[in-house]
């Protein structure tokens, strides 16, 4: 998903139910890859298991609804519990971003 990144400290995003795995597979930040050189040097995907935290917040909220693991009342899952996230933070503390940035993000992902 490209937003404004992911709750670093993932939350209910963890793990799946009856898996003890992470559902993040992996992260990315445009914006640091674009303004602090040697951020993501080689070697290649070591830093791509980095938590990224989400500043502004819509990333998390978005991949909470998407990938919540909650059950309602009717004992079926609100979400798709078992879905897996690759968060690619193209958006900064304000929510704003570049074009360039979304477009580096899709590339990337």
């Amino acid at each position: 998903m490209l937003d404004s990144g992911l709750w670093s400290q993932h939350g209910p995003l963890q793990s799946a139910p009856g898996e003890s795995g992470s559902r993040v597979l992996a992260q990315y930040d445009v914006i640091a890859a674009r303004t602090q050189s040697g951020s993501y040097a080689l070697p290649l995907f070591a830093n791509y298991a980095t938590n990224i935290d989400d500043a502004y917040g819509h990333g998390t909220h978005i991949a909470s609804i998407i990938a919540s693991s909650g059950v309602a009342v009717t004992g079926r899952y609100q979400a798709l519990p078992g879905v897996n996230l690759v968060s690619v933070r193209v958006l900064d503390s304000n929510g704003a971003g570049r074009y360039s940035d979304v477009i580096n993000g899709i590339q990337w992902s």
